[in-house]
């Protein structure tokens, strides 16, 4: 009887990559323009990671999101067929109530298969193979993913391996299925951001700016940084602050801030912008702060 080596099932499994540069910010502080490096290491879920039919454990896709926090459980699947893959991963998934299952290509008709037989917290499917058919999948337009399984496929339009016209048909039969299609090709090389935030939102961050992602929790919205995370209780509240640089250009200091009811206060991050080299990125910075406290705090208030 195959055995289940321990080492799957451990948070990470691997020796985590370091954090990429910071990528310059958007002026939207929402999921969809995640900048490079998102604190998601503190929301806590299992993510079950199905590498690509010629991939591993270690491309660079799994390695990118390792970097910015995400710890994934990667089972080696290299030189195997469809159904040992399946039969894997959901002994692993036998130990992981409440797993997220994100499967690329090859591993995307694995993960597709896993979803239509039991529930997930999450499964996102990267541009999935699901013009293949081979058992324990006979026949890959009948797949059915429950509409309790929250489910976001990508999918580059220019995939010229895996047609875009699969997902579209996956997401016709599953109407809350959320499908994204991108300008991209089959390994989706150019839309790391988008996989790290739809893996984020299906973690549960509802907002991500820089180093902070927000989500909520049975005690409360948790703001999450890749060093700690801080519980809003009652009456807390968020605020970002800009200090004027020195002689009035340069180095422009902003701060997100948490207000403690009880009178503490938290920076929870800082950072400077050049606002003497780009001052429509200044701006467009502060932006994105704001509105990411106000996501916050609507939130907060509810």
């Amino acid at each position: 009887m195959d055995t289940l080596d321990p080492a799957e099932v451990q948070p990470g499994g691997r020796e985590r990559a370091e954090p990429g540069p910071r990528a310059a910010r958007s002026p939207q502080g929402t999921l969809s323009d995640t900048p490079r490096a998102i604190a998601t290491t503190l929301l806590v879920m299992r993510i079950l990671w199905l590498h690509g039919l010629e991939g591993s454990p270690y491309g660079y896709k799994a390695t990118d999101l390792r970097g910015r926090g995400f710890d994934l459980i990667s089972p080696d699947g290299t030189g195997q067929v469809l159904q040992p893959r399946v039969e894997r991963a959901s002994r692993i998934l036998d130990r992981l109530p409440e797993a997220i299952v994100v499967g690329s290509s090859y591993g995307g008709l694995a993960a597709a298969a896993i979803g239509a037989q039991r529930p997930l917290a999450g499964l996102l499917l990267l541009a999935p193979a699901l013009h293949h058919s081979e058992p324990p999948v006979d026949d890959p337009d009948a797949l059915m993913i429950p509409p309790t399984t929250p489910t976001i496929i990508l999918h580059g339009r220019g995939d010229a391996v895996v047609p875009i016209e699969v997902s579209r048909r996956l997401a016709e039969r599953c109407p809350h299925a959320d499908l994204r299609e991108l300008d991209d090709g089959h390994t989706l090389s150019a839309s790391l951001d988008a996989i790290a935030a739809a893996l984020a939102e299906l973690c549960g961050a509802f907002a991500c700016f820089a180093d902070v992602a927000a989500r909520e929790s049975a005690e409360g919205v948790v703001l999450a940084t890749p060093e700690q995370s801080y519980v809003m209780g009652p009456g807390d509240r968020v605020e970002c602050q800009t200090y004027p640089a020195l002689g009035g250009v340069g180095m422009l200091p902003m701060i997100l801030t948490l207000f403690h009811a009880d009178g503490r206060r938290t920076n929870v991050v800082d950072f400077e912008v050049d606002e003497d080299q780009d001052a429509d990125d200044a701006y467009a910075t502060r932006l994105a702060l704001e509105s990411f406290v106000d996501a916050v705090m609507a939130r907060a208030r509810a």
